[in-house]
């Protein structure tokens, strides 16, 4: 599957079934391209780096509770470069432009740095451990069984 086909997710209800393109009412959203199962909306508040992670891990919806922050290049997957402000697929990922939080610490400064996806336009930036940013969750989809 085309990462740069941002037309490729599934909406997911809240028990992991599929649902048509066009629904309103959705809990989850597969990308079929990476295997990666994201919810749609940020967490309630913004959190420091560490804060985030905490909070990312302590998310058990759905009856999973392996979500967590992504890794930038599990957060890139989400960008579409043909859209900003967000620079995401809207009719999936019910979200605003802001930064979040990648599950990475600067390999410079790893006590003082980590990585943040910025969502307004799609890049990758380092910034302090205190900044307050968004957490956006992920978790590895279950692989089909043989």
């Amino acid at each position: 599957m085309n990462l740069s086909d941002h037309n490729r997710y599934i909406k997911l209800d809240a028990d992991s079934n599929p649902l048509p393109r066009d629904a309103i009412d959705f809990a989850q959203v597969q990308d079929p391209a990476t295997n990666l199962i994201w919810l749609p909306r940020y967490l309630d508040d913004r959190f420091n780096w560490s804060a985030a992670q905490t909070a990312a891990s302590a998310v058990h919806n759905f009856g999973f509770d392996t979500w967590r922050c992504p890794t930038p290049n599990e957060a890139s997957t989400i960008v579409d470069y043909s859209r900003f402000g967000p620079a995401v697929n809207t009719d999936f990922f019910q979200i605003d432009s802001d930064w979040i939080w990648t599950s990475s610490r600067d390999a410079e400064s790893p006590q003082a740095f980590a990585w943040l996806v910025n969502l307004y336009s799609g890049y990758a930036f380092r910034d302090g451990q205190y900044y307050q940013g968004r957490v956006l969750v992920v978790r590895s989809a279950p692989l089909p069984r043989q």
